[in-house]
């Protein structure tokens, strides 16, 4: 992004930019190939930070440094290319998203031409960056250009105000900055990693790095020898290399990971101002070549791959060349056909913001306030064959958290504890009995629902999400990003088991044991205390996952093209059936604790289909029933087996030891 003089060119730092772009490409079209490729971010930071901080402290050495000017460039830069993506894409969510999906869109494409997409990724988008689920956002990388105009808002007037005249200073204040910026990412990252990866205060370490490589360019004199520059440059290069494959989603990040790759491509770029054996490497013409384009090879990489992960699932080999061959076709395209010729408008800042900016960016807005609220505005838009069929199906395929009744939340709050609307089954009975879990408890809540009604009681039903029912400390076995949610949401609920006579627990146990060999023993000692205190305990078994199924695909498939939503069968994964087999083996040991788990109702001869024989959806996605084929489940155990014996006298004397069931 460097308006650098032709003289100034420097093509390793083109190379440097592929090298960047192309490890965000590969990540984001399969993790599991390059599980570090997000850190390419970081390297766009560096380079943006040293390009434009020696662009500004050149013109204020010379007096000719201009606010007006710096925004005319940025604007240039920026905006045209920028404008087609966001058009584009907009334009492609309307034609191929579910409406709620397309909405979400359409608001995150206003935040991002408001310079504020990190904003709304932060605060809007359920799961974070790295929480699943991204293809929804086909603006999602958007975040990164929403961090770099908030710098560049800010930078250049604390250089104008502060006119550094000393290298030592300059490097003093821009250090401390650049240190702070880490180590608040790496104290903030592990209580609230959102904050941490999309905010300026806790990204700005990688821009100011950069920024510190301008003063030396600028003022020093003093030169590598080859041998110092080949050292660095090799040393930068492994840094970043390791990563690129070291460093994973599962990482606290940002925070100290972010300063090896940041560190990297800062050496890189000061190796580069002298020569070295290898310099060639990163000047490389065809490395140069991705490099120059690599600004809309960025802007155009996440669209095409969201938008083909959103319908058709994540990519093959062969999917995966062919999209980074379209990435770059577009990028090329627009390269010569929008950047340049924007670029070399001579117009003034307000003509041309009017024109480049202000007028597209306002179009773009209204259409997608449009795409937003015209549905509620004129009703006749979205009364048609399409909506209602998509209205047809999401009723048929609801998962559990769509009910009223489903009290599953991210975050418990008193009101939940104590909601009527939480209690299910037979009425005016007395609720004595509690379901506590994460959302495979959810799941279950229509097959209990159906055991209750044919023995007069009630229970009440509390979930959190991604967070297990445990009496002691969940967070060995947490994402950061739900450690706050998770330990509030327990308080309440500890507080509440005394009321109840018998607790039933449901969870993605084997998920949670995969983070920690000790979650299981940890779950024993949780049944052992409520057993203890005279409490009934059920556990609930985990039901077979089937990766690849959604209730979505139905509806997906009236608008993409050849999409496959075939009935799936899988076997019982050997880590549900270790888990299922220690709950078990724990409810046979222990008095008053009793097992159950409806496996043998989903699988025939250790194959679990994802469909009924008459084609009806089992599950929501991957895990998760439907909340009406979570009441046919029930329904079909009864008629099969009545009330299974786990499941019977939930309310009977707590000493009498109940019997184990399925």
């Amino acid at each position: 992004m460097s308006p650098a003089q032709p003289q100034d060119y420097r093509p390793d730092i083109d190379g440097l930019r592929a090298v960047a772009v192309l490890a965000v490409i590969v990540f984001h079209l399969r993790a599991e190939w390059l599980p570090g490729g997000f850190v390419g971010v970081d390297i766009f930071f560096v380079i943006s930070g040293y390009l434009i901080t020696r662009y500004i402290l050149q013109e204020l050495q010379a007096g000719t440094f201009s606010l007006a000017e710096f925004y005319r460039r940025r604007i240039k830069r920026i905006a045209p290319a920028l404008l087609l993506v966001v058009g584009t894409t907009l334009a492609l969510s309307a034609l191929l998203m579910l409406p709620d999906d397309m909405h979400k869109t359409a608001k995150s494409a206003v935040w991002s031409l408001g310079s504020l997409a990190n904003f709304y990724f932060c605060f809007f988008k359920e799961f974070g960056y790295f929480g699943g689920g991204n293809e929804v956002y086909p603006l999602l990388h958007l975040w990164s250009l929403g961090v770099e105009e908030q710098f560049y808002m800010l930078w250049p007037l604390l250089l104008m105000v502060w006119r550094p005249r000393s290298r030592r200073s300059y490097l003093l204040v821009a250090g401390i900055l650049a240190a702070a910026s880490f180590i608040g990412a790496e104290w903030l990252a592990r209580s609230h990693q959102d904050l941490a990866y999309f905010m300026l205060p806790t990204r700005g370490g990688e821009l100011l790095v950069g920024a510190l490589l301008a003063w030396p360019v600028q003022r020093s004199h003093a030169g590598w020898t080859p041998r110092v520059a080949g050292a660095a440059a090799w040393s930068g290069a492994a840094l970043i290399l390791w990563s690129l494959l070291f460093v994973s989603k599962t990482d606290t990040f940002p925070g100290l990971l972010a300063v090896p790759p940041t560190v990297g491509a800062a050496l890189l770029i000061q190796a580069g101002r002298f020569p070295y054996r290898g310099a060639h490497v990163l000047a490389h013409p065809w490395m140069v070549a991705i490099g120059k384009v690599s600004y809309s090879a960025y802007l155009w990489h996440w669209p095409l791959i969201a938008l083909w992960v959103y319908g058709y699932g994540e990519p093959g080999v062969g999917t995966a060349v062919l999209l980074v061959a379209v990435t770059l076709l577009l990028a090329a395209l627009s390269y010569r056909w929008v950047e340049t010729p924007a670029r070399h408008s001579s117009a003034p800042l307000l003509p041309l913001a009017w024109r480049q900016f202000i007028l597209p960016s306002a179009l773009t807005c209204l259409a997608a306030v449009a795409l937003v609220f015209g549905g509620r505005i004129w009703p006749s838009l979205v009364d048609t064959p399409y909506h209602n069929e998509l209205t047809r199906l999401f009723e048929l395929n609801r998962p559990a958290f769509g009910q009223s009744y489903v009290c599953q939340r991210q975050r418990l709050t008193e009101m939940d504890i104590t909601n009527a609307q939480c209690v299910v089954g037979a009425s005016g009975s007395p609720v004595k009995v509690l379901l506590w879990g994460d959302s495979n408890a959810a799941h279950y809540i229509g097959m209990l629902s159906e055991f209750s009604r044919h023995q007069a009681l009630q229970f009440r039903n509390v979930e959190i999400g991604e967070c297990p029912p445990l009496l002691d400390d969940p967070t060995p076995f947490l994402l950061p990003k739900r450690i706050a949610d998770c330990r509030s949401s327990l308080a309440l609920v500890r507080g509440t088991l005394e009321q109840y006579d018998t607790i039933i627990l449901a969870a993605s146990w084997s998920v949670y044991q995969q983070r920690s060999p000790k979650f299981l023993e940890t779950v024993q000692a949780t049944v052992t205390e409520l057993a203890r205190r005279g409490k009934k305990v059920v556990l609930l078994g985990k039901a077979p996952e089937l990766a690849g199924v959604h209730r979505s695909c139905p509806m997906k498939a009236l608008t993409y093209p050849v999409l496959d939503c075939s009935p799936l069968s899988v076997a019982l994964k050997p880590e549900i059936a270790t888990a299922n087999s220690f709950l078990r083996a724990l409810a046979m040991r222990q008095p008053n604790v009793a097992y159950f788990d409806a496996n043998a109702y989903l699988c025939d001869n250790g194959v679990c289909p994802s469909h009924e024989a008459d084609g009806a959806l089992r599950y929501a996605d991957g895990s998760h029933f439907t909340m009406r084929y979570s009441w046919q489940l029930g329904r079909r155990i009864y008629e099969a087996e009545g009330i299974p014996a786990a499941l019977r006298d939930l309310t009977a004397d707590k000493s009498a030891n109940m019997q184990q069931g399925m």
